[in-house]
């Protein structure tokens, strides 16, 4: 799938929203819709086997295609793009265990880790406990998230997904250290990076900043909705 009308530019965040669709369409007809699982099949070897999407040496997706030579035009490692395809993964596990659950789920913990090469380390002051934080960020610089409101919601979306595919394994009781270290990631993200340094108070209500790692700066809606996603998504770790 492509990223606009004009047909210019094929990435990684559409092709994962769009397997994700069509799986849960095909679940939601109680895997009898037969279109809807070929299509799900189709965009899942085209993002994973056909195209080189992923960033062999981080082990995280790219964020889409070269136009000319259609291949991978090593592009930022979005934090979205390493969340949403894990409920893709996810989905067709329970389309097709035998086929795709063991390769969904070592890609799934290759992209989970891989994630810690965003990470920033911060001084925490509130804890005599816990010296240090493991923060998200993306792979651009905070001035720049500020002033995107596509980079600003990134990371909260991933924390979402993230959230999504935890349930999931504590649903099989399955991976424990990888539960285990997902939730410490996020509580890490949730108190020592939103309630931390995140946060301001206005007006008795506190507005969050969209970069996690640095003192509250400045806040819109939308560094509002990736927070909410953030506190959200903490209640299903705790």
């Amino acid at each position: 799938m492509f990223w606009n009308y004009q047909y210019e530019y094929k990435n990684a965040i559409t092709n994962e929203l769009g397997l994700s669709c069509q799986c849960k369409l095909y679940l939601l007809t109680n895997k009898k819709n037969e279109t809807y699982r070929n299509r799900c099949e189709q965009v899942h070897t085209w993002l994973l086997e056909t195209v080189d999407m992923i960033n062999s040496s981080l082990w995280l997706f790219n964020d889409g295609l070269n136009d000319s030579t259609c291949l991978n035009n090593d592009g930022l490692t979005w934090t979205y793009n390493q969340g949403v395809i894990l409920l893709g993964l996810e989905l067709m596990s329970q389309i097709d265990p035998a086929r795709y659950f063991n390769a969904s789920l070592t890609l799934a913990k290759r992209l989970i880790y891989g994630v810690t090469t965003h990470l920033i380390q911060i001084q925490n002051t509130s804890s005599s406990v816990t010296p240090q934080a493991h923060i998200l960020r993306e792979v651009v610089n905070a001035t720049q998230v500020r002033t995107s409101t596509d980079h600003e919601q990134f990371k909260g979306i991933w924390m979402r997904y993230a959230s999504y595919f935890f349930k999931y394994l504590q649903d099989l009781n399955i991976e424990p250290q990888l539960r285990n270290d997902m939730r410490n990631f996020v509580r890490e993200n949730w108190y020592y990076g939103l309630l931390t340094y995140a946060k301001y108070p206005s007006d008795g209500v506190f507005v969050f900043d969209s970069v996690w790692y640095e003192d509250y700066q400045y806040s819109d809606g939308v560094s509002q909705t990736s927070a909410i996603d953030a506190f959200n998504a903490a209640f299903v770790f705790l």
